[in-house]
């Protein structure tokens, strides 16, 4: 085990922790001590265990920790990392497409186009951790580790109701809202903007 001090913030193992003692009163005419773990470099006995990030490395007591993942790793998370962990189970929204982009593109080779453009764009993916950082670090870590992921996901046939639409998780609608407004467009336009700018390269 691995301990931290909260004063001098070393780091040590479990054998290196020193002992002290402190005096608690008398006790039947003769002086009483008690024996406190502490810190072997400056004494002070506000130690606590921690635990390692399971990606940076660094330790972090259990309560800064979310399954295993540090705030400052969580919220490093790219896009990738977020799209691969909501697209089994995010809810969609359907965004109407020309015809003729439909009938150009899968609905998976939509989704790489536009995962693609985010990645481009360096969308910030805070606000996406940040609505429910439990679940996402629980998924991330399953995702991180290769295991099957415990949220049950959509029933994707479900969601697209016609040939015509293509399914987005919500964090592709926020980053691609932020990008349509910096042209003027709406969502369903810059779509077609980027779609179409992949066909003329086809």
């Amino acid at each position: 085990m691995m301990y931290k001090c909260e004063k001098c913030v070393r780091l040590m193992q479990d054998f290196e922790v020193g002992k002290k003692s402190s005096y608690v009163g008398e006790f039947w005419g003769t002086d009483a001590y008690e024996s406190l773990s502490c810190c072997p470099n400056c004494g002070c006995d506000d130690i606590g265990e921690v635990f390692e990030c399971s990606q940076c490395g660094e330790w972090f007591y259990k309560e800064e920790l979310e399954s295993g993942f540090c705030d400052n790793c969580l919220h490093q998370a790219t896009p990738q990392d977020c799209f691969e962990v909501s697209k089994e189970f995010e809810e969609k929204k359907i965004v109407k497409l020309n015809s003729f982009i439909v009938e150009m593109f899968t609905e998976e080779e939509m989704e790489d186009i536009l995962l693609e453009a985010l990645m481009k764009c360096g969308a910030d993916t805070s606000k996406y951790v940040d609505g429910d950082t439990e679940w996402f670090a629980e998924n991330l870590k399953e995702l991180k580790g290769g295991e099957k992921m415990k949220t049950p996901k959509s029933n994707r046939d479900e969601v697209r109701e016609t040939t015509f639409t293509v399914t987005v998780t919500r964090l592709e609608k926020e980053a691609i809202q932020k990008e349509a407004n910096k042209v003027g467009l709406t969502m369903s336009s810059w779509v077609r903007m980027i779609v179409t700018e992949k066909i003329n390269h086809k």
